[in-house]
Formats: C-alpha cells, structure tokens, sequence
C-alpha cells in the first residue's frame, strides 16, 4: 500500500507542477490587462486559429476586443493589433528597438535548411539580413523594375480582354497571383516567366501552394504548443524533419537551381535583385560569446575579420522568402482593392479620372507619373 502511494505521489507531484506552470504561462496577457480569448492549457487558441481559418478567427477575435488584442499562437503569446498610431510607433518611430519575428513556425525555425532564412533568424543576424534585403527596395531599383510592371501589366489586360470577349468568367484570384508572381519573377530575379498564360505551370503551382501549406498538420501544432519545452523536444524536431511536409522548402530548392545556374553564367549577369545578393559582401565577426555572425557593413559587434559572398543556399532562401512575400502580399492587396471599388462606383470613377488624366499629361505610366501625379490612387 506504501509502495503504491509512493508511485502515485512521484507521478502526481510532477504532473501539478506541470499544469500550474503551463496555467502561467497562459496567464501572460490576462497580468498585463491585454483582452483575447481564453486559450486552451494544450494548445493555446492554436485549435481555433487554424481550424476556422486564421483571418476568420482573427476577424472573429477583432469584432469581440477591439483593435488590440491577445492571443496564444500554441504557447507563443502573440499581440494583434490594427491601430494604426501603433503600429506607426513600433514599425517607423521606434523600429530599431524591434527585432525579428519571433516564434510563429517553431518546426521550420527548428528546420537545418529552413531555420537560416530571415523569417526565423534572431537578432543580430536578422538585421543584418534585413539590411542586405532592405537595400533593394530605393526609389532607384524601383524606378528600374517600371518598364517590367507595365509590360506585365498589358498582358494582364490582354488576358482578361480575351476572357470578356468570350463571355467568360474569370478567377482573380488566380489572375492577381499570375500577374504578381510574373513580375516579381521578371525585374526582381531576372526568370522569363509566363503564367498568365499557364496556370499549370508547375513552378507557378508551388509557388502558390507555399502559404496555403504552412502553419499546418499534426507536427506544426505540436511543436508550436511545446516552445518552452527546449532540448526536450529535440527528438521531435529530428522526426519532423523526416516525416513532416515543408511546403517553403520544397520551393527554396527549386530557387537554389535558379541562384546556381545564375552564378555559373558569367555572360549574362543583369543587375537585378538576385544579382545583387549574389555580390552582397557579408563579413565573419566574433562575437563576445564566440558565435560567427555574417554583417553587411556593421561592425559595432565585433571584431571584423574577413569579407565573404552569400552562400547559394543563404541566397535561395532570401530569393523565396523576397518572392512569396512580393507575389503573395501584392495579389492579395489587388483583390481587395478590385473588391472595395466594385463596391464604391464613386471611388472608382475618381481613380479612373486621375489615371487617364495623368496618362494624357504624360504619355504613360511611368515611375515618375505615378509617384508625381496619382495623388489620390
């Protein structure tokens, strides 16, 4: 009998000191006065953030508590907010004391090929990757990328004016995504594409299924619901990366033969994007803790010690995250634009006068006429 109180006390005793320590750990928000919905002592709110769909639960979630609000991403707190003044605060005024992304895909952070790409590295490599990226975004290589936006932008008409012609429906959803992927392909990364006109088009598929493939299945939930469980975990990690599905890696391999055929051919190098991180001089710097660091042009870490290229794989990886997140954020805000002016006629005869007006002013839409003189669009 002593024996089998003993056993139950070693079992018990554990057990509630697990439970009260996962109970804080879901008290974050609720001891800093932040409103959000109850989370669950397993998986956080993670259950109904995917299971309804996130913009569902997260436009559910916004109609109950306001403009900001807390949620539990697993057991990773996670802050929503949509006031734009604070948003102005933390990503303009103060963007130098925010760093990274935190944790929102643990398995991939925990991934050997995926945990390098910038959308899960940590401070300081994550700035000095963002500085490399950010440089590609002047008024000067935009003014560049023009002429390939316009061209684009005709085939597109062409496309839908073919589709009308026949009197046919027309997905624009597929549409915005086939036009955005083209041109992000074209001036950013120098890959003669053509998707609009194949939407079978197998890098076009993959490309598209990359987002919709995240953040999803049995091991991404396991592993975003045990962050604070550390080294324990290390096991899982091992068999996810055998038996899990990364839908971002499968891309960022077939983008690592477009940087390897790139650097092989010397004749034809034009000055793009993807050039442009092939030449990126990063440098070795030991660090106080005696980890290696790649830096751009910040020293103030370290000691410098050597200049070196990106890797083919630091390339690919950079390249993906650069081109999902243009064509996937750019189609996205087309529709929704195309949305609110089917909606408002007004605002759309508006934006249509101040576009033919500025193109009979100056013959096209160049860079300088959309800067200059859409002011209201």
């Amino acid at each position: 009998m002593n024996l089998l109180v003993i056993i139950c006390t070693l079992i018990a005793v554990p057990v509630v000191i697990l439970v009260r320590w996962r109970k804080k750990t879901f008290k974050y928000f609720e001891n800093i006065g932040i409103p959000g919905p109850e989370p669950n002592i397993i998986w956080g709110n993670l259950l109904e953030y995917h299971r309804n769909g996130r913009d569902n639960a997260l436009k559910r979630w916004y109609d109950k508590y306001g403009k900001v609000f807390g949620f539990y991403n697993g057991d990773v707190p996670t802050l929503v907010v949509s006031d734009i003044d604070f948003l102005n605060f933390v990503f303009v005024t103060n963007f130098k004391n925010f760093v990274e992304r935190g944790i929102t895909m643990k398995a991939d952070q925990e991934h050997s090929f995926l945990g390098q790409a910038m959308v899960h590295a940590k401070e300081p490599e994550w700035r000095i990757l963002r500085s490399i990226t950010s440089k590609e975004f002047t008024s000067y290589k935009l003014k560049r990328m023009m002429p390939h936006l316009v061209e684009q932008g005709d085939i597109f008409m062409d496309v839908l004016g073919k589709l009308a012609d026949e009197g046919r429906q027309a997905s624009m959803d597929d549409a915005f995504q086939a036009l955005s992927l083209d041109f992000v392909c074209r001036a950013a990364f120098g890959i003669d594409t053509d998707f609009q006109h194949n939407l079978a088009c197998p890098f076009y598929v993959k490309a598209k299924n990359i987002v919709p493939g995240m953040m999803k299945g049995f091991f991404h939930a396991v592993a975003q619901s045990s962050t604070t469980l550390g080294k324990v975990m290390k096991p899982f990690f091992w068999l996810n990366k055998i038996l899990g599905n990364f839908s971002m890696e499968i891309f960022a391999r077939e983008m690592k033969k477009v940087v390897k055929l790139r650097a092989q051919n010397a004749a034809t190098r034009p000055k793009d994007m993807l050039q442009n991180l092939l030449e990126a001089e990063v440098h070795a710097i030991h660090l106080f803790n005696g980890m290696t660091l790649k830096n751009s042009n910040d020293s103030e870490t370290g000691k410098l010690e050597n200049v070196r290229h990106l890797s083919e794989e630091e390339v690919a990886l950079l390249t993906t995250v650069l081109l999902v997140g243009g064509f996937q954020t750019t189609s996205v805000t087309l529709g929704f634009i195309s949305l609110l002016l089917a909606m408002h006629s007004e605002i759309q005869e508006k934006v249509r006068r101040e576009v033919k007006a500025a193109i009979e002013s100056s013959g096209c839409l160049d860079y300088d006429t959309v800067v200059q003189k859409l002011k209201y669009t």
